[in-house]
C-alpha cells in the first residue's frame, strides 16, 4: 500500500502494539522509513478487527401422542456448533423454559444458540407442534339377574393404554333395584373427561329376568 510518509513515532507505535494484526506489504516511502530505522525486515502489520460472523439457523420437531417418548427437536444451520437450548412454550410469543411439556395440546419450540469464539449467538423462530390425546374406550359391562336377587357389583373395561398414575374417575350407576321389576335397566357411566385422552364410551344393560317357581 502507498499512503503519506509516517512519522517515527507512528512507526513506534505499531512496533509495540499488542492488537490483533494482519500483514499487509508497505510500498514507498514507508517501507524505506521502516528499514531505515532498522524496524523491520519482513512485512509490516498493521490493525485490524475481524466481527464475528452471523448465523441463520432453524428448528424442527415431530409432535408425539400423550404418554409416549418425547420427539428431540432437530437443528439446522448451527454453523459455529455454539451450545445449543430448546425452549418450550404453550404460546408463540409466551413465556419459554427449557422443560419439555408433557400434557396434550398445541405447544412451541425454539432454540437458543450461544455465540462462540467466531460466530455470532443466535435465536431461532419459533415452531408449533402437537402432543396428541391418547385414544381410549370405556365399556360397561352388561349384568343380569333375577327378580328379587341382591344388585350385583357394578363393572367396567376399557381398552388403549391407560397412562400410569392418571384417575379417569370412572363412576357406574344404574336405576336396577333388588326389588325392581324384571326389565333392562340401563348402566350409566361418567368419567372425568380427562383433556389428555379421547375416549369412547359405551354404557351397559343390567337385565332383570323373572324369578322361576
Amino acid at each position: 500500500i502507498a499512503d503519506k510518509k509516517w512519522d517515527t513515532a507512528a512507526v513506534k507505535l505499531i512496533r509495540k502494539s499488542g492488537a490483533t494484526v494482519v500483514p499487509c506489504w508497505i510500498d514507498g516511502r514507508n517501507s524505506l522509513m521502516f528499514r531505515i530505522l532498522g524496524k523491520i525486515t519482513e512485512p509490516a502489520f498493521v490493525m485490524s478487527k475481524i466481527s464475528k460472523a452471523p448465523i441463520d439457523s432453524s428448528v424442527s420437531i415431530t409432535g408425539w401422542t400423550y404418554g409416549d417418548k418425547a420427539n428431540d427437536p432437530t437443528l439446522t444451520g448451527n454453523t459455529g456448533r455454539g451450545w445449543e437450548t430448546f425452549l418450550y412454550s404453550g404460546e408463540r410469543n409466551g413465556q419459554y423454559t427449557g422443560a419439555v411439556p408433557t400434557k396434550a395440546g398445541s405447544w412451541f419450540v425454539k432454540a437458543k444458540i450461544e455465540e462462540t469464539d467466531n460466530y455470532q449467538g443466535y435465536t431461532t423462530d419459533p415452531v408449533s407442534f402437537v402432543i396428541s390425546k391418547r385414544n381410549i374406550t370405556i365399556l360397561a359391562d352388561n349384568k343380569a339377574g333375577d327378580y328379587g336377587d341382591v344388585i350385583q357389583e357394578l363393572t367396567y373395561r376399557t381398552s388403549g393404554k391407560i397412562v400410569d398414575g392418571d384417575d379417569l374417575g370412572i363412576i357406574l350407576s344404574t336405576s336396577a333395584k333388588e326389588g325392581s321389576v324384571p326389565g333392562e335397566y340401563p348402566i350409566t357411566l361418567k368419567w372425568s373427561e380427562n383433556p389428555n385422552y379421547s375416549a369412547v364410551v359405551k354404557e351397559g344393560v343390567y337385565s332383570i329376568g323373572k324369578r322361576s317357581a
